[in-house]
């Protein structure tokens, strides 16, 4: 009788302990389920905060490529600009003092006054034409140093 309740004890303690193993078993799956789900989710939350600097950077060099076709844009309509002023109004600003100059030495013109209008004409002509190569130098220019502008005044 009594080995048949150490027997019945013992079938109840190892019963007991198959529950404790199994139990035990069910919190290490779910501990490792937790661990396996936790690192997946920081990778997925490393990859999208990764997804989201290149997409940063990528906007960054947009911008920084519309600036710089902006401003090739700008320095090509300065340079239009420039090439248009130093040849139309250059060549006929040239145009005019060349004239004038063939007509102080072609005719022998004897009138002081018609000669000094011919002369303030001519040297006023020059003037523009180095006040319009000044202009053009500063349009070509993106930025004016403090020592381009002394070499360009003197």
């Amino acid at each position: 009788k009594k080995e048949k309740e150490i027997l019945a004890q013992r079938a109840q303690i190892a019963e007991k302990e198959l529950n404790i193993n199994r139990k035990n078993m069910q919190l290490l799956g779910l501990g490792v389920l937790a661990i396996v789900l936790s690192v997946f989710g920081y990778l997925v939350y490393k990859q999208q905060k990764l997804k989201n600097k290149q997409l940063q950077k990528e906007n960054q060099l947009k911008e920084a490529l519309s600036k710089i076709e902006t401003q090739n844009k700008l320095q090509d309509q300065r340079l239009r600009i420039s090439r248009d002023l130093h040849d139309n109004i250059g060549a006929q600003l040239t145009f005019i003092i060349s004239s004038i100059e063939n007509l102080q030495y072609g005719f022998k013109i004897s009138n002081t006054n018609l000669t000094n209008k011919l002369t303030g004409i001519s040297s006023f002509t020059k003037d523009t034409i180095n006040e319009l190569r000044d202009t053009i130098w500063a349009m070509n220019k993106n930025e004016i140093s403090l020592t381009d502008l002394q070499i360009r005044i003197s």
